[in-house]
């Protein structure tokens, strides 16, 4: 009887703590439904869904914007907030989902960001005029927690109007809450040119522009004869901004030659402290570069984006580290840069930790059905690949349907317990083609998901009925001490799978030295002289 009741404490104990030690990199199933939260899935006859941004709140929750058919109205803008475990909140427009009205100057949005005062700050744009002669109005609007506009705003004149082919606007608050609206706009484009400079605005606060920035408001990059485009702006803690994307010489269609950093001063001009006269341009002499995302770190510019090998045909995802003057770090990865799995194609985004973890949101070409599918990666601060995390350091591919599947966005939550993605894509059932040929803002579903990730500091010295283990993480070796005598210790993983196991000579102080085993999440067993055991989870790390 007494083993029986003490197997039934055992079994307890480890129960206890299974939730705590969940595999990392895993969809969370207590998010939502399964790890994933779907909106307007099949959402009428032409479907038409997107997300173009999420942000988490200070409170923790989460706001996404989108557009969907599966509005009531023929403006199709959406704005959605649900709480960090994927309740939707009721009492936000219609059980947690507003729709904008049909007469409001809204087409398409494709920023939100949160203000000082708690409010939110959202770029939406209009095009006018038709082909050949057309423009792009671009507004900055600001609404409540509860997705009301903010009157006066800008005091009323909070648009901006650009004559010719403007792409891929976004805004950002910078740290000390100016207001950055950049994007591209195309050069006199034909059949068998293109070529495209980088704009930035600059808006104060209350939604005025800016007129002390740049040339009244305004700063422009680039030339005639080069295509040169930024994907994503990051602030350093002076306001300055970095501009990230593409740059090739040619204007003839094609992939980017390099890698693009351009570094514009909270002033509206270019730092010429920085790369080359402002500029910081990278390619390894053996293939194309471009970036999409960008994050600062411990002074360091993290980029994310791909890399095309023209010569074998083969597009990886890459991850760059510079430093903040603009040159190539190369004791990241290998001589500055790192490599994804040859079949994960692009790195659409990144969010870094408050530890410097490197969650990477990515796309994969699944060869089996043809269609893109979508996973999580992460990465160490010096590049290298977390093992702990998902299988081998990535999530398992995200596939809905056997349809194309699209990333957005990537965010770690602000308690540091998960990584949210967002994206969208299409099912099998839908009729528009296939094989990567669809585009993210036509599809048929736009989703948010939770991947569980625990914040390394979380567990930095683990104190439990007198029980000390540090350090923890640890590079080499922990220190266990106990108030009672210790039999014995076994390391294992989540599956049970036992890495070391040793006797002790009953002490209740121990070295243990953790050489043999590889970087990553183990579970130490400790078993007492009382015949008593404790689990606690042990991360061996590199740094």
């Amino acid at each position: 009887m007494k083993s029986i009741l003490n197997f039934k404490v055992l079994l307890f104990l480890f129960i206890g703590y299974a939730e705590s030690f969940a595999q990392q990199g895993i969809l969370d199933t207590q998010f939502f439904d399964e790890g994933t939260l779907l909106m307007f899935e099949n959402a009428g006859e032409f479907p038409s869904t997107a997300i173009d941004d999420f942000i988490q709140d200070s409170d923790g929750n989460f706001i996404v914007f989108g557009r969907s058919t599966a509005s009531p109205t023929n403006n199709s803008l959406f704005m959605a907030k649900f709480t960090r475990n994927g309740a939707y909140v009721e009492s936000f427009g219609n059980n947690g989902v507003r729709f904008f009205p049909e007469d409001g100057p809204l087409f398409g949005i494709s920023a939100i960001r949160q203000l000082s005062n708690g409010n939110f700050v959202v770029l939406t744009g209009e095009v006018i005029g038709g082909p050949g002669n057309n423009s792009t109005v671009l507004r900055i609007l600001e609404m409540d927690d509860n997705g009301n506009l903010v009157e006066g705003f800008g005091n009323g004149n909070n648009s901006y109007t650009i004559p010719g082919n403007v792409f891929y606007e976004r805004l950002d608050v910078s740290p000390q809450g100016k207001i950055w609206v950049h994007f591209n706009k195309i050069n006199e484009p034909n059949i068998f040119t293109i070529s495209a400079n980088i704009y930035c605005l600059q808006f104060n606060s209350d939604g005025s522009l800016n007129s002390q920035f740049g040339e009244n408001g305004l700063f422009e990059f680039g030339e005639d004869e080069a295509d040169e485009r930024a994907f994503s702006i990051e602030f350093d803690e002076n306001d300055n901004a970095y501009l990230c994307g593409g740059f090739k010489e040619s204007t003839s269609f094609g992939i980017f030659a390099e890698a693009l950093v351009v570094k514009v001063l909270n002033t509206g001009s270019l730092d010429n402290s920085f790369g080359t006269n402002g500029v910081f341009r990278f390619n390894d002499g053996n293939a194309n570069f471009g970036a999409k995302d960008a994050k600062i770190s411990n002074n360091h510019l993290f980029l994310c984006g791909f890399r095309y090998s023209p010569s074998e045909s083969i597009q990886n995802a890459m991850i760059l580290k510079i430093g903040i003057s603009g040159s190539l770090n190369t004791s990241f990865g290998n001589s500055g840069f790192v490599l994804l799995n040859e079949s994960i194609s692009e790195s659409k985004s990144m969010a870094i930790s408050s530890q410097g973890q490197i969650a990477v949101l990515s796309e994969l070409e699944n060869s089996s059905t043809s269609e893109k599918d979508i996973l999580v990666v992460l990465y160490d601060g010096n590049g290298n690949l977390q093992e702990s995390f998902g299988v081998g350091g990535s999530s398992t591919p995200w596939d809905l349907n056997n349809g194309d599947d699209y990333g957005v966005k990537v965010l770690f939550d602000n308690n540091g317990n998960g990584i949210f993605t967002s994206g969208g894509g299409y099912s099998d059932n839908n009729s528009g083609g296939g094989g990567g040929s669809r585009a993210l803002e036509n599809g048929d579903y736009a989703f948010v998901q939770k991947y569980i990730y625990e914040n390394p500091s979380s567990v930095s010295i683990n104190v439990k009925n007198n029980l000390l283990i540090y350090p923890n993480p640890t590079i080499e070796e922990i220190t266990v001490k106990a108030d009672k005598l210790i039999d014995e210790y076994i390391f294992s993983d989540i599956s049970g799978k036992v890495f070391m196991k040793n006797e002790v000579n009953k002490a209740t102080e121990i070295q243990v030295s953790m050489d043999e085993l590889n970087n990553g999440i183990y579970y130490l067993e400790l078993i007492f002289s009382d015949h008593s055991r404790e689990f606690h989870k042990v991360i061996k790390s590199n740094h």
